[in-house]
C-alpha cells in the first residue's frame, strides 16, 4: 500500500505566514479607512455663506440653536428655521425648555430671565425677533420621518413655498458633513454649513463617532431621497 507523503512543516509555516500577512494587511487597510472616515466626519468643510435665505437648526440641541440664533442675529439671514422633534415638544410642554415671545427679548445683548447665553430657550414659532442687525422670523416644522433626510425634505418644501435658494445648515461637527451631503441631494438649494463647536464629553464623542461611521456608510451604500 502506497504511503501518503506528509505535508512539509516548512510549507505549512509558509502558508500560515501568508495568511497572517494578508489578515494584517486587511486590518491595516480597515484602520486607515476608519481613520480617514473619522477625520472626514469631525472636520467638515465650513464653507459658511455671508448671507442666505434661511438658517436651519437640525434636531434641537441648545448649542446648535445658540449657533443658529447667533447667525440670524448677526444678519446672515432673516429666516431662522427650527426642526422640532418629539423630544423637544415634550420638553416645551413640561416647561423645561422655555419659549420666549418677541416682547421678552430685547436685542442681542439681553438674555431674558430664565434663559442662558448657551441657548437653553427656544423662539416662538411664527414670531419675529428684533436684533441689533435688524430682525429675523422664526419658522418651525416637525420632519416626517424624524431623520436628517426628513428634515431636508421638509425644508425643501418650505423653501419652494417661500422662494428660498440658499440655506445654512447648523448642527454639531460630527453630523455636519453627512447633513450637507443629504441636503445637497434632497433639495434644490445652495447649501453651506455651520457647526456648534462646543466639545462634548469623551464618551459622547465616542458614541457619535461610531454612530456617524455607520450612518455615513449607510448613506454611501443606499443613498438618500431616491438617489
Amino acid at each position: 500500500m502506497e504511503e501518503v507523503p506528509e505535508k512539509s512543516p516548512r510549507r505549512s509555516r509558509r502558508l500560515l505566514g501568508i495568511l497572517i500577512g494578508v489578515l494584517t494587511l486587511l486590518v491595516a487597510v480597515m484602520v486607515v479607512m476608519l481613520g480617514i472616515t473619522l477625520w472626514w466626519i469631525w472636520n467638515p468643510p465650513l464653507k459658511q455663506a455671508d448671507s442666505a435665505d434661511a438658517v436651519i437648526v437640525l434636531a434641537y440641541g441648545k448649542d446648535r440653536l445658540a449657533e443658529g440664533r447667533q447667525l440670524a442675529e448677526a444678519g446672515v439671514s432673516d429666516n431662522l428655521v427650527i426642526s422640532i422633534s418629539d423630544r423637544m415638544e415634550s420638553r416645551i410642554e413640561e416647561g423645561r425648555l422655555p419659549v420666549l415671545s418677541p416682547s421678552e427679548v430685547d436685542g442681542v445683548e439681553t438674555i431674558p430671565t430664565g434663559a442662558t447665553s448657551s441657548g437653553a430657550w427656544v423662539e416662538q414659532c411664527g414670531a419675529e425677533y428684533a436684533t441689533q442687525q435688524g430682525s429675523y422670523f422664526t419658522w418651525c416644522f416637525t420632519p416626517d420621518p424624524m431623520t436628517t433626510e426628513g428634515e431636508a425634505i421638509a425644508l425643501n418644501q418650505l423653501a419652494q413655498a417661500n422662494g428660498w435658494e440658499t440655506v445654512v445648515v447648523v448642527t454639531e461637527p460630527s453630523h455636519l458633513n453627512r447633513s450637507l451631503r443629504i441636503f445637497e441631494t434632497c433639495t434644490n438649494l445652495e447649501v453651506s454649513g455651520a457647526s456648534s463647536d462646543r466639545p462634548g464629553p469623551w464618551y459622547r464623542n465616542l458614541w457619535r463617532s461610531a454612530y456617524e461611521v455607520g450612518a455615513t456608510i449607510k448613506v454611501a451604500t443606499f443613498g438618500v431621497c431616491g438617489s
